[in-house]
């Protein structure tokens, strides 16, 4: 790549350490994991010194302590006048490394500007392309009288979105039409895996009392003060109920998808093979438990 024997030899343990493939010095690379490799291909390249250095997507390997280690060393490649290009869809990551930032659809520059922004503009591209609306839904279920007929996903500033910030606000917005009166009447929200496997439900009941519905078209709201997930696509089913009787019921009526954020404001991103779920907790240690209890 361009180094000398004399810049390799002065870098070569560095390089290493940064890798943390000691133990592996004498297995041949082809016999790394893909995360090892990158681990060291990544730990060469941020020590060329180059005028530019070209990175795409390497945070998305390693445990949270070498991608915390990665983005300190883009940092400080970055303060050392070295140019760096950074591709990826960590919004967490952007925001903390960049100044400037692209967002490029169907490899078309669609705007360029400050970090906050081009992420806000991410968002909303995502909401334009996300699912059909359930009008033309014919596989759902329950007794009839109201129909949902279109759900919305907004930020904390009441813009549309088809991405969620894991830690966030999101607003839910969910349009139905109704052919006769309902005296009460409840409202849910699903959550699950692409694979179907349940995590949690947000119901209208829980936090209100039923709603009154007229006959005509209207909207119901649902506000999560902090998305409780990590990094993924997540399934959403949507209901209009009573109790445990049915009234439309739409099964994968939409798919929302949230991005990586410093959720424990620790500097790191959770790691999604822990849980989908992300739960702030407070730890200490035995006596000092019970001295917060007492």
């Amino acid at each position: 790549l361009g180094m000398t024997r004399a810049e390799i030899a002065r870098k070569f343990d560095e390089i290493v350490a940064f890798a943390e493939v000691e133990k592996f010095l004498d297995t041949p690379v082809k016999r790394y994991s893909s995360g090892m490799y990158v681990r060291l291909a990544f730990a060469v390249a941020a020590h060329l010194e180059p005028d530019i250095l070209l990175v795409d997507e390497v945070l998305a390997v390693g445990d949270a302590a070498f991608r915390r280690k990665s983005l300190q060393k883009m940092d400080d490649v970055a303060r050392s006048g070295i140019t760096v290009l950074f591709v990826s869809h960590d919004m967490n990551s952007i925001k903390h490394l960049c100044s400037q930032v692209m967002l490029l659809d169907k490899g078309n520059i669609r705007s360029l500007g400050e970090a906050d922004r081009i992420i806000r503009d991410y968002q909303e591209l995502s909401a334009a392309t996300s699912d059909n609306p359930l009008t033309d839904r014919t596989d759902r279920k329950g007794e009839g009288g109201i129909r949902l007929v279109n759900i919305t996903f907004y930020d904390a500033n009441q813009k549309s979105i088809g991405t969620a910030i894991a830690g966030e606000p999101l607003n839910i917005a969910l349009d139905y039409v109704a052919d006769q009166n309902f005296s009460q009447l409840d409202f849910a929200v699903g959550f699950r895996t692409l694979a179907g496997a349940p995590l949690f439900v947000c119901m209208a009941s829980n936090s209100t009392e039923p709603f009154s519905i007229q006959p005509g078209s209207g909207r119901v709201w649902c506000r999560i003060n902090q998305i409780p997930l990590a990094d993924g696509s997540y399934s959403i089913n949507v209901a209009a109920h009573l109790g445990s009787v049915l009234y439309d019921w739409v099964e994968r009526a939409a798919t929302l998808d949230v991005i990586s954020a410093d959720f424990y404001g620790n500097g790191s991103v959770p790691l999604k093979s822990h849980s989908p779920f992300l739960v702030q907790s407070c730890w200490v240690q035995d006596e000092r438990l019970i001295e917060s209890r007492g």
